[in-house]
């Protein structure tokens, strides 16, 4: 029985199969020569995003030492630059068991990619698993038929004991498993309990990591798994409730002599001078939360190891003894979910930090010559003008010039607390899997949508402006924005067409605006 993992092209986000069956043999630029060509963190060799999808290696590695036959097909890192191209990848392996995976932003993808092997004939399995799969397993397979199970949580044991299963003619006592049954009903079997030493794990199978560096992306390393936190837009710290994990198995750590044991044998096997550590917590205030990272850099710095590395973090995890020591061991890059500057957004979002402390944390990294990746969310359903204009100071002030950054808005991923709190608050808009949320405030609403029509605006006449050039325009312009929304002046056009001046562009660029006030 032979079983192929799939991580899909990520070509077309948050679309449904209607809309990909008519661009499924459409060209476009695969989706990490775009990553690399938009990091601003990117050297002359390479890009701190990481190519590798560790998961799948995880499972990869568990399944070949269970001495099952596995592939992986890392769509992303073999650049396919159309739909077609990774299907006819898939049928090309002739597996028995498909495995996708990934959030909410590629599910159009593999419900494509899983009707269109039924219309191809293919009578095997097709299982998902991910954070987005495991927090909306029945609701996934009711609506999306041609899947047959769902992998909730930590997959490695779980895919072993399918396979086992699917010879034996029986999932029932496979833990961890949501499937269809031969009657075609939904069972949900018992949680899997959280793996209670990742050090027996296998490592990640690196079959796709060469690849991977010769897409110039970075080589991956984990080091923990989960969150302490929980924030309520966040799977990650949603998935440990789930499961039904509580206390220490929230967020598990590896032992750091198996973390630099692994990391040394990349070096050795791909000649990695950075690596990019993917855990969506790497460190946290405190003791408790510090204690992993001072070891790890303790570690890397007596075996002598001459790289660098990139790590994620909260804000108010970053602590300037923990964060130098670890600049001695290698650190270049961190990314830090500061998410808002507005004091009403933070609260709602269950950030627990007030946003005096962002700057100050901040130029801490700043100091230590460590370059800042900024997780920022603009827009939340429930702020206030004056928030917005917090948040806007905030990014001025860090000097942050790429423009996603003013038009970022909060995704409601389903299944999450933020859901089911607008949900509740009947400010929810849309059907599974794609939903939105309805603003409280309708000046931010307009605000919101008129930063909608200036992200188009990044592209006129067919010829990209000049990011520079757009940034010193915007930054003037927004005020006038907040302004008009405040007293309810102008409509959208007029507003709208007060940046386009700035920018010097004639008013012909602005188009049909459909949402004049």
């Amino acid at each position: 029985m032979k079983t192929l993992l799939v991580n899909p092209p990520t070509l077309h986000k948050m679309q449904t199969f209607e809309d990909l069956n008519s661009v499924a043999e459409v060209v476009q630029v695969p989706y990490y020569q775009r990553l690399v060509s938009s990091d601003v963190g990117t050297s002359s060799r390479r890009s701190t995003f990481p190519g590798e999808h560790l998961g799948l290696q995880s499972i990869e590695a568990s399944l070949s030492a269970a001495g099952r036959e596995v592939e992986l097909l890392n769509a992303c890192a073999e650049m396919h630059s159309t739909l077609k191209q990774a299907l006819d990848a898939i049928l090309a392996s002739a597996p028995d068991v498909v495995g996708f995976s990934g959030p909410v932003n590629v599910v159009g993808e593999n419900a494509w990619f899983a009707r269109k092997l039924r219309e191809h004939g293919f009578a095997g399995h097709i299982t998902i698993g991910h954070d987005f799969a495991t927090l909306n397993d029945e609701l996934f397979l009711r609506t999306f038929d041609n899947f047959d199970s769902v992998v909730r949580g930590e997959g490695e044991q779980t895919m072993v004991e399918l396979l086992d299963g699917l010879e034996l003619g029986d999932l029932s006592g496979v833990p961890g498993l949501t499937y269809r049954d031969d009657r075609g009903q939904i069972v949900r079997n018992r949680p899997r309990p959280a793996i209670a030493n990742l050090d027996d794990l296998a490592w990640a199978s690196r079959s796709d990591t060469s690849q991977v560096l010769d897409c110039r992306m970075s080589a991956a390393l984990w080091t923990q798994r989960g969150c302490a936190y929980r924030c309520n837009f966040c799977t990650t710290g949603e998935v440990p409730d789930q499961l039904g994990f509580r206390g220490s198995d929230r967020w598990r750590r590896r032992s750091v002599k198996s973390v630099v044991d692994e990391l040394e044998n990349l070096q050795s096997r791909f000649g990695v001078d950075h690596v990019t550590i993917v855990d969506d917590l790497f460190l946290a205030k405190g003791e408790t939360g510090t204690s992993h990272a001072r070891e790890f850099a303790e570690e890397v710095l007596e075996r002598k190891l001459e790289l660098t590395f990139m790590i994620d973090c909260r804000v108010d995890g970053i602590d300037r003894e923990v964060m130098a020591l670890l600049a001695r061991a290698g650190l270049r890059k961190v990314f830090v979910g500061v998410e808002s500057a507005s004091e009403t957004a933070l609260l709602d979002l269950n950030k627990h930090y007030h946003p005096k402390i962002i700057r100050e944390r901040l130029s801490i990294l700043d100091e230590l010559g460590v370059t800042t990746a900024v997780g920022f969310i603009f827009l939340n359903p429930t702020d206030s003008l004056a928030g917005l204009r917090s948040s806007f100071d905030l990014l001025v002030d860090l000097d942050l010039r790429t423009p996603h950054h003013f038009f970022s808005s909060l995704k409601v991923h389903p299944g999450t607390t933020l859901e089911r709190q607008l949900r509740a608050a009947g400010r929810l808009e849309g059907t599974f899997p794609f939903f939105k949320a309805v603003y409280t405030d309708a000046r931010v609403a307009r605000v919101a949508r008129i930063l909608g029509e200036v992200a188009a605006l990044t592209n006129v006449g067919g010829t990209a402006l000049d990011a520079e050039t757009f940034y010193h325009a915007f930054v003037r312009w927004f005020p006038t924005l907040l302004e008009a929304c405040q007293d309810g002046s102008g409509d959208d056009r007029e507003v709208l067409g007060s940046l386009l001046a700035e920018l010097g562009l004639p008013s012909a660029h602005l188009g049909e605006c459909a949402h004049d006030a």
